[in-house]
């Protein structure tokens, strides 16, 4: 099976299941260097990289750049709590770039996926998720500078 085809028909099936809007333009589908970004509620910002080596897709949600304040160290802490077990983070792993110091949210999807469906489930869960690791950390953070930087969907790299 082509991976970068197959990657576009799940792609396709995110467009008619969550962005009925992109449908009216350009289909949603990977570049040549097998990335697309998605926008979601214009706030969460979905990277998703096909791996052809591994076989498989990896989706990264930017969240917020780890604050420099006092909060840093209780937010880290919330961070690896989170992880523990998955259990705040729907099967995803969050983690803090080391370039950005943006606090992302990782999730890996093995290819090819056998029920196209689960794509945009899998997309909306991560979203959720993302959303709720936006508010904590708001809340817990005193530094105003925790939005996302607009060079964020350069994160992607091969």
């Amino acid at each position: 099976m082509n991976l970068h085809q197959h990657t576009n028909e799940l792609l396709q099936r995110v467009a008619e299941d969550i962005l009925p809007e992109a449908l009216s333009g350009d289909p949603l589908k990977l570049t040549d260097e097998n990335q697309c970004i998605i926008t979601l509620d214009e706030k969460i910002i979905v990277m998703i990289y096909l791996d052809e080596s591994t076989r498989t897709l990896i989706l990264t949600v930017p969240i917020a750049k780890l604050p420099e304040d006092v909060s840093r160290g209780a937010i880290m802490l919330e961070l690896l709590r989170a992880n523990y077990c998955w259990n705040l983070t729907q099967g995803g792993t969050l983690g803090v770039d080391r370039t950005t110091d943006l606090i992302c949210l990782n999730y890996m999807v093995d290819l090819p996926l056998a029920e196209p469906a689960q794509m945009p489930q899998i997309i909306s869960k991560l979203a959720a998720v993302s959303q709720h690791w936006i508010n904590v950390i708001a809340e817990m953070s005193s530094d105003s500078e925790g939005e996302i930087p607009a060079e964020a969907g350069s994160m992607i790299r091969a």
